[in-house]
């Protein structure tokens, strides 16, 4: 039975809430892609005229143009919210096609008729001054008052390194290169530098598959751990743990135009991160206070970082992860400021 959108409001944090079916069907993914009943059926429960703006984040191009007539009409203020740049659709035949059409449209054609945008990274915004009138960059950010922030344990350092890795690292590691990361961590112990990798929503059998020689390495069988499928709350408190985490990304348009969600989370956890230059990530490193950057997309690059990670003293370990707390550069708190400026233009 179809459950009106109504019947689905729950309130999170003080903010409504309301839930659409997730499309199965091929003609649920096209009606999704073309109505915007959803959306009025909200306005009409609080009053169209309470209505000041609406923020629509990579909403599909035919119902967002849609939605940018009506907002027209009603004099209600349409700000883009956009937070990627797809790929090439692995959707199967053809709803992988309908996908990279409207992907196309969206940010090429449509985007640049609005008034007002709001770019998760320095590449979208800078791709759409000129064309968007009111524009902002905000990243990815958290809430440093969050109950789940409060509730990590509180940083205790460890024997040795120890790395963080929580995610999915895409088919044959094309999203996230951590088979060079499991090999510069056997190297390291190789050459006598002590560390470890820590991996969480990783499978052993995904990664031996793609590496079977690292079946015969006896460091890869001592400082390689998986912990499987964890709950985001267990995700984060082992990324507390941890001295570093690790986030290990090709420079292409898709990393480039968006902003990985663990950077701010790890910096949420006040996990320093050893990564690579995707997105502006490197706008908030700090060489030996926030984190280290890697200087080349390389697995040789990485072990680079790891050696310079490595060498840095307890003391100097529990001091970045305390200032992390206390001076979270992606609190959602610091860009307050600019959100309300395009709000009030």
């Amino acid at each position: 039975r179809e459950i009106e959108i109504k019947d689905t409001k729950k309130n999170y944090f003080g903010i409504d809430c309301f839930a659409v079916k997730y499309p199965k069907k091929k003609t649920e993914w096209l009606r999704r892609m073309v109505t915007i009943q959803p959306f009025l059926q909200v306005m009409d429960l609080y009053g169209i005229e309470t209505i000041h703006s609406i923020i629509a984040m990579d909403y599909e191009v035919i119902a967002l143009n849609r939605l940018r007539k009506y907002c027209k009409k009603k004099h209600i203020k349409l700000i883009a919210d956009t937070v990627e740049w797809y790929g090439k659709s692995s959707l199967p035949f053809p709803m992988n096609i309908a996908k990279d059409i409207d992907t196309k449209l969206r940010m090429e054609h449509l985007y640049p008729r609005l008034d007002y945008m709001i770019c998760i990274s320095t590449y979208l915004r800078k791709y759409y001054e000129g064309k968007v009138s009111n524009i902002i960059e905000v990243p990815g950010t958290i809430d440093q008052n969050d109950e789940k922030w409060k509730r990590l344990p509180s940083y205790q350092g460890n024997a040795f390194l120890t790395i963080g890795y929580a995610g999915n690292p895409g088919v044959r590691f094309a999203k996230e290169r951590i088979d060079w990361l499991i090999e510069a961590v056997c190297e390291l112990n190789e050459e006598g530098i002590a560390c470890r990798l820590i991996m969480a929503g990783v499978e052993h059998d995904t990664v031996e598959k793609n590496l079977p020689h690292l079946l015969q390495n006896e460091q890869y069988l001592k400082h390689i751990q998986y912990l499987g499928s964890l709950s985001h709350m267990e995700c984060l408190q082992m990324i507390a743990s941890c001295d570093f985490s690790a986030i290990v990304r090709d420079d292409n348009r898709v990393t480039r135009a968006g902003f990985p969600t663990k950077f701010s989370e790890s910096f949420g956890c006040g996990t320093p991160i050893i990564t690579t230059k995707s997105s502006n990530v490197a706008d908030y490193i700090i060489e030996g206070l926030t984190g280290f950057l890697c200087d080349e997309f390389s697995k040789d690059s990485v072990k680079r970082a790891l050696i310079k990670a490595a060498a840095v003293s307890r003391e100097d370990l529990v001091n970045m992860h305390r200032h992390l707390k206390q001076n979270n550069p992606l609190n959602y708190t610091k860009f307050n400021d600019s959100v309300s400026a395009l709000l009030s233009r």
